[in-house]
C-alpha cells in the first residue's frame, strides 16, 4: 500500500521479510496476499503467513505461477528482543524454480536483520542473502542491503521511507493514515518508477485491504490482503 516495507511494522512483511519486527507487533495471526501482478491473467501470485506471537515465530509461504514457469517461497523467521527499543531477527529461505522440461532449481538463503524502535519511529537494517546462493546455471542471488524508517507524525498516520540497494539503488516511500477501524495509504517508488495506493478495515479479529500498484511501463496490478488476528 505505501510500498515501502524495511520498516513496515505488519504481519505480512514482518514474517516474509523483516522478523526483527515480530516485537513491535501486538498480534499474531494469519495473513493472506493475492495478485495478478501487471493484470496479467496467467499470472498468479500468492502468500500464506503466520506469526506465533508467543515464541516471535513466524512462517511465510509464496508462489508465483504463469503457464510452465513456477516460483516458490517457502521460509522461516525468529525474532529476538534484547530490549524495548533493539530487536533482532534471522528468516531462512527456501528457493524453488521451476521451467517445464527443466530441472528444478533449490536455493537456502540467510537474511538476518535488526530493528531499533520507539514510540514515534523504526529504524531497520536488512542484509538479505548475505550468504549469495547460487543456481544450478552459476548465477548467484545479488545480496540486497535495505535501510527502513517509519516516523509517526501523530497517532495514525505514519510516514514510510526505504533505500534498498541491490545492483542498483531503489527508493520507496509512502504515507499511512488511519481513523478508528479504517486505514488507507499512498506510496512510490523509483525502480521502476510506480505509484501505489490502497484502503482498508481493520477489526478486532480480522483486517481486509485493497492495494493498486501502477507501473511505469506495465499495467497495474491489484492486490486482495486478508488476515485475521490471534490474541498476543
Amino acid at each position: 500500500m505505501v510500498s515501502a516495507r524495511g520498516a513496515v511494522a505488519d504481519l505480512s512483511v514482518a514474517t516474509s521479510l523483516n522478523p526483527s519486527l515480530f516485537s513491535s507487533l501486538k498480534t499474531g495471526g494469519f495473513n493472506f496476499t493475492f495478485t495478478h501482478p501487471y493484470s496479467l491473467p496467467e499470472l498468479n501470485y500468492m502468500r500464506v503467513c503466520l506469526l506465533l506471537k508467543k515464541w516471535d515465530l513466524g512462517f511465510s509461504s509464496a508462489f508465483l505461477v504463469r503457464a510452465s514457469y513456477t516460483e516458490e517461497t517457502f521460509s522461516m523467521g525468529k525474532g529476538f528482543a534484547f530490549s524495548p527499543s533493539l530487536s533482532l531477527g534471522t528468516l531462512l529461505s527456501l528457493y524453488r524454480f521451476a521451467i517445464k522440461d527443466y530441472d528444478s532449481d533449490f536455493l537456502f538463503s540467510l537474511s538476518p536483520s535488526v530493528s531499533f524502535t520507539s514510540n514515534r519511529f523504526i529504524i531497520s537494517l536488512l542484509f538479505l542473502h548475505t550468504n549469495q546462493p547460487k543456481t544450478l546455471y552459476g548465477e548467484r542471488l545479488p545480496f540486497t542491503l535495505i535501510f527502513g524508517v517509519m516516523f509517526s507524525f501523530s497517532p495514525g498516520t505514519n510516514f514510510y521511507f526505504d533505500y534498498e540497494r541491490e545492483k542498483e539503488e531503489t527508493f520507496r516511500g509512502g504515507l499511512k493514515m488511519a481513523h478508528k477501524a479504517f486505514y488507507w495509504g499512498i506510496g512510490f517508488e523509483t525502480n521502476p518508477i510506480g505509484l501505489t495506493s490502497g484502503f482498508g478495515i481493520s477489526l478486532k479479529v480480522f483486517d481486509l485491504s485493497y492495494g493498486i500498484r501502477w507501473h511505469s511501463q506495465l499495467r497495474e496490478s491489484h492486490i486482495i490482503n486478508f488476515g485475521l488476528k490471534s490474541s498476543p
